[in-house]
């Protein structure tokens, strides 16, 4: 881009080039992926536990215990012990609840 097309689309400045490696590249992917995933897992173990707070009166230590309890099914499911499917017929068949 020439001196007179960055002045027309208010770019102010050398536009920076850089050189990334393959590896660099998966670094970065890599990174994102698990910032997205801590984010996502705050997200859905945050929620319950509003909604646990404000609509059934949860306190300090039922929300930690609950919170406990969803951490240790969470490793379960990250390390393979059980799956989605797994889950959604155990709570269907136990309680008659269809969920997930």
């Amino acid at each position: 881009m020439n001196r007179q097309q960055r002045r027309a689309n208010g770019i102010k400045g050398n536009v920076r080039t850089y050189t990334l490696t393959d590896v660099q590249i998966k670094e970065i992917k890599a990174s994102a992926a698990k910032e997205a995933i801590e984010v996502s897992v705050k997200a859905m173990l945050g929620l319950p536990l509003i909604v646990l707070r404000d609509d059934f009166g949860f306190g300090k230590q039922r929300l930690e215990r609950f919170e406990d309890r969803l951490i240790q099914q969470f490793r379960c499911f990250d390390e393979g012990y059980i799956d989605l499917e797994t889950l959604k017929k155990v709570i269907e068949q136990e309680t008659g609840a269809e969920v997930l």
